[in-house]
């Protein structure tokens, strides 16, 4: 979307901006995903965990999962079903985060890719690099 955007309404200077902002637009997605993903395990145990588990418990699996060996068996069993819910719900989050990631990345696909000369270097154009390459360097013995 953001392509079709540059393509139509920006200048072909800002090329290099829109992709940062592309750029910035996929990790932000990565980290509401993330959050969404969280959130909803920490949901699911907390609502989930409250018939199985005394509230200090809960806090003290929270703090370690190495409270489920103490616990007794069926207890232990009914926590491992809660979690292995909540994980499966996370799986379907994050399945719908990639489809969602797929649409938008075909969305950015250009069949023609913009190239060097349509972005201001064209043919005998030279980018000038600022500071000393690493011949020079060696030739002043620094």
């Amino acid at each position: 979307f953001l392509m079709y955007l540059l393509d139509t309404l920006a200048d072909e200077n800002l090329t290099a901006s829109v992709m940062g902002a592309s750029t910035q637009l996929r990790i932000l997605g990565a980290v509401i995903g993330l959050a969404f993903a969280n959130t909803a395990l920490n949901n699911y145990t907390s609502s989930h965990l409250g018939s199985i588990l005394t509230s200090e418990q809960r806090l003290q699996l929270a703090a370690s999962t190495k409270v489920l060996s103490t616990l007794p068996p069926e207890l232990a069993l009914g926590t491992r079903r809660v979690y292995n819910q909540a994980f499966n719900l996370q799986m379907k989050i994050v399945m719908a985060f990639a489809i969602l990631s797929l649409i938008v990345s075909a969305g950015a696909f250009r069949r023609h890719p913009l190239s060097l000369e349509n972005a201001g270097l064209g043919e005998g154009e030279r980018v000038e690099v600022i500071g000393k390459t690493g011949d020079e360097e060696k030739r002043q013995g620094t």
